[in-house]
């Protein structure tokens, strides 16, 4: 059986297919494992999980299910996606993190999100990289073959519709081999974010191409590698919304809603430009090194200081007692104010907009400047420059704080039509025998939203593609 893919959902797919006593071929065309994965927060929502009984959380999937709907895209219906693979998402979830646990990861929470009516996200310890280690771990224990930098240069379907045959390139050496997947293939490259011409094809407006892709490596191989097979798509309208995120990893994307409470874009000349309400991703793409700095000030600061609490009524703001979260974090699933005072790689804190200008190493006069205008803006004595509306506070009270650098990026969504096998259906509406989908690749049209819901799917389907491709009797 060959894996093409060694992100989360590749590697869970090798694994369980190997615990089976399948042979495996994994294959990642990146020099290291990790794909989308290893950059996630590292967060699982499930219902009815040991550490939510043992937080005294009482919880179902039913009623997780019908949370989970509320994350849908406004201006959809449920029915504008797959239900029945969602709801298999939600059902499997508590297994998938129980089977993570069973490996060795430990998890913090749960914690609250809504719209989720009850606290279900279990984050991972340290981090989101702690998956890839632990998979591969137990893949190349299991007897799984990993190959890096190579691609599935071919794929091939038999006479009898099997998808049988595969030739694999290696990236930097350009050798190519032939292989017999008797037990035939999972795609899990992930998204299609990086490849902007499949990425205009399924709708997305040609100046997002300015923005960078969340990941460069994210071309879509398996979805092309598919249809050309004759598979079927579903979901690729290109609905990502781009994002914000820091320059360096590990990486953190603040709360958007913090630029609605005051917070501000400067670019690195000092220089607020755009009205953070209005598309700020990608007028910052156009910015001097296509990054910004987000700058607020002690009044903003005072709302994100501490965790609040997060007992039940999350529903009503968020979380109670008016507090904001700054930013989602690796391991810490919410940060807040105190969870940044370490971070001295991209957060800053300074008594005067001079201290922090020179932090940021941005010219002292542009920056006193610009916030000087948000002040007036903020104090209704003239009108914000760029239209935001409303203008926020302004920035003039000490200390006064950033984050950054930030780079926008942007991502993809949908990908190969899958059944509850996981197994790839063509454009007649048959499956393709022996091809399976696993992860963003097979994302189908299921609703993946939310913290906690991409990284379930991923292990999720991982698990079954695995488990039903082993499965399969061999291709004489």
């Amino acid at each position: 059986m060959v894996v093409a893919g060694g992100g989360g959902a590749g590697l869970m797919a090798a694994y369980t297919a190997a615990e089976r006593k399948a042979e495996v071929l994994l294959i990642e065309k990146m020099p290291g494992l990790g794909g989308a994965t290893a950059m996630a927060v590292g967060t699982i929502s499930a219902a009815g999980t040991q550490l939510q009984q043992d937080a005294g959380v009482q919880d179902d999937v039913e009623t997780h299910f019908r949370d989970y709907l509320e994350f849908r895209t406004p201006g959809t219906s449920p029915e504008d996606y797959d239900l029945e693979l969602t709801r298999l998402l939600v059902e499997r979830s508590p297994a998938t993190l129980q089977r993570l646990i069973d490996m060795g990861i430990s998890y913090t929470g749960p914690h609250p999100e809504p719209p989720h009516t009850v606290r279900r996200m279990h984050n991972a310890l340290p981090d989101a990289g702690v998956y890839i280690e632990t998979l591969e771990r137990h893949a190349r224990d299991a007897g799984v073959t990993i190959r890096t930098e190579t691609t599935i240069q071919e794929m091939e379907r038999d006479e009898d519709g099997n998808v049988s045959r595969i030739v694999t390139r290696h990236v930097q050496r350009h050798e190519f081999k032939a292989i017999r997947a008797r037990r035939g293939v999972v795609l899990a490259t992930g998204y299609f974010g990086a490849n902007k011409e499949l990425a205009r094809a399924h709708g997305r407006p040609a100046e997002m191409s300015e923005i960078e892709p969340s990941l460069e490596s994210a071309t879509g191989d398996g979805i092309v590698l598919a249809t050309a097979l004759g598979a079927a798509t579903a979901g690729m309208g290109v609905a990502d919304k781009p994002a914000f995120r820091t320059a360096s990893p590990p990486y953190v994307r603040p709360e958007p809603r913090l630029f609605l409470e005051g917070a501000v874009l400067v670019n690195t000349d000092g220089r607020r430009f755009t009205n953070e309400l209005e598309a700020p991703e990608l007028a910052t793409s156009r910015q001097p090194r296509g990054t910004a700095f987000l700058v607020f000030d002690a009044r903003l600061a005072a709302r994100i200081a501490t965790k609040a609490d997060d007992s039940p009524g999350i529903r009503d703001g968020w979380l109670r007692n008016g507090k904001l979260f700054l930013s989602t974090f690796p391991g810490i699933a919410y940060a807040y104010l105190d969870d940044f005072r370490e971070r001295t790689d991209y957060f800053y804190e300074a008594d005067s907009l001079a201290g922090l200008a020179d932090q940021l190493r941005v010219p002292v006069g542009a920056l006193e400047e610009d916030m000087g205008v948000t002040a007036k803006a903020g104090a209704g004595t003239q009108p914000d420059p760029f239209g935001k509306t409303p203008p926020g506070p302004g920035i003039s009270v000490s200390p006064f704080y950033a984050v950054g650098p930030l780079r926008p990026n942007i991502g993809s969504s949908g990908g190969l039509k899958i059944d509850r096998e996981m197994r790839v259906i063509d454009i007649d509406g048959d499956a393709i025998p022996h091809l399976y989908a696993a992860g963003i690749t097979g994302a189908s049209n299921v609703l993946i939203a939310g913290h906690g819901h991409a990284l379930s799917w991923a292990f999720t389907s991982g698990h079954l593609a695995g488990e039903n491709a082993a499965s399969e009797a061999p291709v004489s």
